[in-house]
Formats: structure tokens, C-alpha cells, sequence
């Protein structure tokens, strides 16, 4: 089923829509390169992309995106529509794409049927989360969804197929899944006075669905038994029956919306509540086998709204081709109001301890998650032949701070204050802390590195923070190394470099270079750059850090080009901190506790492509 629309989130109400889903005038648009959970996601030709409950095939260096095509406000085309509406409206389409930013729509590849009212596809009927395979035994593109009549009473399970991957599809049939058979983990009592039993005859009911290929076989996860159990089926050599083996997971547990992916050996499975329409929280769970037995983990979102999944629903998790480790989390923002506007949430799957986690973002790319792909992001461009690798990261995505990345500093002296470790934590809500507070007589913080665990040379260095309110104290993004007291080849040997600093509450942000210690031979340059907007919300502060200069960037706007002091060409370590003194005001002044938050930190360095 869908899910409401998450706070925050304005829709307007689109005027002069017409059935093919084209705004009059609109233009084509812009190319892509990130994503933008939540927004309005238009196709290469401007129009706005109908692919809702769907999934992704990668197949020959293309991705092809499926899903229902809705393109106005109600689930079905009225019973007064023309033919053609009927046979497109909550049909299957598809849109190819080769960056997943930019997607061509190729058309409605499984027609709903106008007429003739006995059909599986009639247009009254429900036709939902259509995901499409590839069998290589076959070569045929293998078409599952969920079938159903407008009251959700059959429960079934539909295929098609097709020559071509961007179709069309022929319908071949729908099942009750599994008639006559039980499933291998059944148990005696379970064979009576159960709703498995009394479907035992006719076969299961099948709902919520996904289709997973993993070692030259075929899967279909749904929602059965009433929604209560998920059932997992193998299906047979062709891909559009069942093989006879299958089983039953999370037995009462009202599972559906399943998504499953593989990750280092383990299967994952990202799944939703039965709540109807309404947000819920989500679910996970991880076995060694596909069929089970599966184990049920925490809800995978972090933040404010992760009891209601921030408004989304699983559809499908797409492992990415060529990057490995990477998988993006695919979600649905359901607008039962007016499903013309249901939107989209795709983010990229983090893990902590093994366990997978989401975090809702407003903008990213691949390249900034994976640091993978050569397109252009908002990562500084680079010539023909290089693109950017990601040597390290943390997105504070975990329970707590990850001590194999950092080490936080305390409890000692720091200037007009004291860092102490309790000043230092991650929210649970992915993201890291570094406090300020006055505790008793004196003023503390939080401060930590990465010294002798990531220490790295040149590159692009970025963090993504939202800065402290109060005055008296100022937070800090910077680069470090024990040589940057050696005296005699002035920066070459090591350079603090400040990729950050904020001690004023007017927008202006510093940038600083120090070397040859911090005595009598100290040097230092710096620039002051504006950035009126720093003082709201969140930013990203980096450096590239080239062989023969520095330069610094804000939100990806170049604002600082140096060389200053040679150039340090030695490896250096990251560090995070909040710093107290007169330079950013007086801190008696200050409403306290205040908060440095940052959403992650990530390393990249140029690789030849």
C-alpha cells in the first residue's frame, strides 16, 4: 500500500495537467547530476516521472527503471475516460537511464485492458509493484506484480514477458501461489484452522512484492496469510511459475513493501509496517540464505522522522553496478490525494555494525557517497581520464563514535576552556556533536581527530556541518601533523590547514594556512571569504589539497586559492572541534549549550579512470 506525505514537505497543485502527464509549456530539462529525495523528478523531456512501486534492471550498460504509471490525481482512470487513458492509466512503464540521474521515458511496456472486464488487467483492477528480471537461460525479461481486484480480496500474482527489455510485455497469467503445496518450515499444528491452511487448496494470497535473482535463480518475496506473513518462493527454470520449494518468514509480524538486496555474503531485507496508507516504521532483517531463517534487526532510519520513515515506503534496493558496496535505498512518497504527485526518495544505504541504515539528505550523488563514478557532481570537476575514489568517510551513521576513525580528545586545558569526551557524540539521528556548555565554573567542548588511525596526503577533503548560533565560541574543520612544528622547509614538511573556521555570526568564514611552528618562526596566511547563507542550515567546507596549492571551496563555490608556505607533502590527519576564546566574542554572553553538528566526513584523492 502507500504512505501519506512526510512533514515539510509543500506540494503544489499543478495546473493545466493533461492525461499524458506533460505540463503545457514545460521545457526540457536540465541534466541531472545528483538526486533530490522528495522533489518533483522530471524525465529528460521535461515531463514529471510516473514510475511509482517499481524497481530497477541494469542490463547491458543501461538501467531501466519500471514502475505504475500514474499521471493523475486517482489510482484508475474514470469509467467516462477514452480507451487510450484506460489502457495507460496504473499500467507498467519503464525509462532507461545510464547515470540513474537522467531517465528517458520509453513508454507504457504492459497495457491495462479497456474492456474486457474478466481480465487481470482490466482497468478497475489493481496492477502494483511491477519488478522486472532478466533469465539468461530463457533470454526472455521476466514481468512480476501484484494483482488484485479493487477490494484486494485476490491477492495474486501476475507475469508477463518480453523479447525486449523496454517491451512491450504479453501477459501470460496470475497465480495463487503454491496451491497444494506447504511450505518446508511448516509446522504440523500449522496445517489447520490457519489462514495458510484454508489457502492450502487454492493457493496463497500474494501482495506486496519483489523479485530477487541471486545465484541463477529466481525469487518472489510477498505479503501473504492476510499481510501477516511474508512468504518466499523459488520459481521454476523459466522464471514464471514456482519451483515448488518455498517458505514462510516473520509469521504475524504484518510485513510488506519488501526490498532485498546482498551484501558481503548476507541477505538484507528493508520492509514496511501493514499501516494502510499511513507512515509507519520501518523494518530490516538479515539471514545467510535467501530462504531464511531470517533475523529481524532495528529500523534501518535515523532522524526526527524515522518512526514514520520519513513518509516513504520501500520499493526495491538497487545494488549499483560497478561500484562495489554501493546500494540505493528506492522509496515511494504516496499522495492517495492525488497520486499525479507522489513523489520519490532514493538515498544511498549506509551500514553500521552490519546493520543497514538510511538517513534522509536533500541532495547527493553517487560520486559523493561512492566517489566512483566520472560524471559531474559537486565534487570539483577534473580533466578527461581522472575521476574521484573515496579513501575515507564517516557519516556518523552508528550508535556511538566510531573509535577504529576517532579518537576524542579530553579531558584537558584548550585555550580559555577545557575539551572534554562527554562534549563529543554522535545523536542517533546520524549525525556527530560537538557541544559547548558551562559546566560549574569553567566552559568546555568537544574536540576529536583521526591521528594515527586515517592520515592521508593531498586530495579533496569536505565536511558537511550546521554551524554554532551563540558567540564567545567558534567551531573548526581542519587538517593537522606533528610537522607542522618543523622549522627550516617552511610548509613542505607539514601545514595546519584550517579549511574552517567561524568565530563570527555574519556569514564571513576563515580560511587559514600555518607552518614553522607556532613560536618565533611561525607563519601564516589566511583569507576571509562571505557566505552570508553559512548561518542557517547546512554547508559543505573543503579543501583540494593538490601537490603545488590549496583550494578551498564552499557549498562547491571555489573561494580560496593559495600556495602559501610550499605546499605540504606529507600525510596529515583530520580534525573536528569547538573552540572558546575572545576571538568569537564573549562566551558570558552566550545562551548555552550550543552545537557544532556535522552530517559526515569524506576523503577522496584522483584516480586515473
Amino acid at each position: 500500500m502507500g504512505r501519506y506525505i512526510r512533514s515539510g514537505f509543500v506540494f503544489g497543485i499543478l495546473a493545466g495537467f493533461v492525461f499524458c502527464g506533460v505540463l503545457c509549456g514545460q521545457e526540457v530539462s536540465e541534466k541531472r547530476w545528483y538526486f533530490e529525495p522528495g522533489e518533483v523528478w522530471r524525465d529528460v523531456d521535461g515531463e514529471v516521472i510516473h514510475a511509482h512501486g517499481g524497481g530497477v534492471l541494469f542490463h547491458e550498460g543501461v538501467y531501466y527503471w519500471f514502475g505504475q504509471y500514474l499521471p493523475i490525481e486517482s489510482y484508475k482512470a474514470p469509467a467516462d475516460a477514452p480507451k487510450e487513458m484506460k489502457e495507460r492509466v496504473g499500467g507498467v512503464s519503464c525509462y532507461s537511464s545510464k547515470d540513474l540521474y537522467n531517465w528517458k521515458f520509453e513508454g507504457v511496456v504492459l497495457k491495462r485492458e479497456a474492456e474486457n472486464e474478466e481480465h487481470d488487467l482490466y482497468y478497475k483492477q489493481v496492477v502494483e509493484r511491477p519488478k522486472v528480471v532478466y533469465n539468461p537461460a530463457t533470454e526472455k525479461f521476466v514481468m512480476w506484480m501484484h494483482i488484485d481486484s479493487s477490494d484486494y480480496k485476490a491477492a495474486r500474482a501476475g507475469v508477463a514477458v518480453s523479447d525486449s527489455v523496454a517491451g512491450p510485455y504479453e501477459y501470460v497469467r496470475s497465480y495463487r501461489p503454491e496451491a497444494g503445496v506447504w511450505p518446508e518450515n511448516v509446522e504440523e499444528e500449522e496445517k489447520t484452522d490457519t489462514v495458510l491452511a484454508r489457502d492450502f487448496e487454492g493457493g496463497q494470497m500474494s501482495r506486496d512484492m519483489t523479485v530477487f535473482v541471486d545465484g541463477g535463480k529466481a525469487y518472489l518475496l510477498t505479503a501473504s496469510e492476510e499481510n501477516a506473513t511474508l512468504h518466499i518462493h523459488e520459481l521454476d527454470e523459466d522464471w514464471t511459475g514456482f519451483s515448488g520449494e518455498w517458505v514462510r518468514a516473520f509469521e504475524g509480524r504484518y510485513m510488506e513493501a519488501p526490498a532485498i538486496f546482498k551484501r558481503g555474503g548476507k541477505y538484507y531485507l528493508i520492509a514496511s509496517g501493514c499501516t494502510g496508507w499511513a507512515p509507519n516504521a520501518a523494518r530490516s532483517a538479515v539471514a545467510d540464505s535467501v530462504m531464511g531463517p531470517w533475523e529481524e534487526m532495528d529500523n534501518p532510519w535515523m532522524g526526527r522522522e524515522k518512526d514514520k520513515s520519513w513518509g516513504t515506503q520501500s520499493t526495491f534496493v538497487l545494488d549499483v553496478a560497478g561500484i562495489e558496496g554501493a546500494y540505493i535505498f528506492m522509496a515511494d512518497i504516496w499522495n492517495p490525494k492525488d497520486f499525479k504527485d507522489s513523489r520519490y526518495v532514493w538515498l544511498p544505504v549506509g551500514f553500521w555494525k552490519d546493520e543497514p541504515r538510511l538517513k534522509m539528505r536533500d541532495r547527493w550523488s553517487k560520486e559523493q557517497a561512492w566517489g566512483e563514478v566520472s560524471v559531474e557532481t559537486m565534487l570539483p570537476m577534473l580533466g578527461d581520464g581522472e575521476r574521484w575514489a573515496m579513501v575515507w568517510s564517516d557519516e556518523f551513521d552508528g550508535d556511538e563514535i566510531d573509535e577504529s576513525k576517532w579518537e576524542v580528545r579530553g579531558d584537558h586545558r584548550r585555550r580559555d576552556h577545557w575539551w572534554v569526551k562527554e562534549d563529543a557524540y554522535v545523536d542517533g539521528e546520524g549525525l556527530l556533536v560537538l557541544r559547548t556548555k558551562k559546566d560549574g565554573d569553567r566552559y568546555t567542548s568537544g574536540a576529536m581527530w583521526t591521528k594515527g588511525k586515517f592520515e592521508h596526503k593531498q586530495g579533496y577533503w569536505e565536511c558537511r556541518a550546521k554551524l554554532p548560533k551563540e558567540e564567545g565560541h567558534w567551531s573548526a574543520f581542519w587538517i593537522h601533523c606533528d610537522g607542522v612544528t618543523s622549522i627550516g622547509d617552511e610548509g613542505r614538511d607539514g601545514t595546519e590547514i584550517d579549511v574552517m573556521e567561524w568565530p563570527w555570526r555574519d556569514g564571513r568564514v576563515q580560511h587559514t594556512l600555518h607552518w614553522d611552528g607556532y613560536g618565533e618562526h611561525h607563519k601564516s596566511m589566511g583569507k576571509v571569504s562571505m557566505n552570508p547563507r553559512v548561518k542557517e542550515g547546512w554547508h559543505r567546507f573543503g579543501i583540494w589539497w593538490k601537490e603545488d596549492e590549496y583550494v578551498f571551496y564552499v557549498n562547491g563555490k571555489e573561494t580560496w586559492r593559495t600556495s602559501a608556505g610550499g605546499v605540504s607533502q606529507v600525510p596529515e590527519f583530520a580534525f573536528l572541534s569547538n573552540e572558546i576564546g575572545e576571538w568569537a566574542g564573549d562566551i558570558t554572553k552566550a545562551k548555552l549549550p550550543d552545537y557544532f553538528k556535522v552530517d559526515y566526513v569524506r576523503v577522496y584523492e584522483v584516480i586515473e579512470d
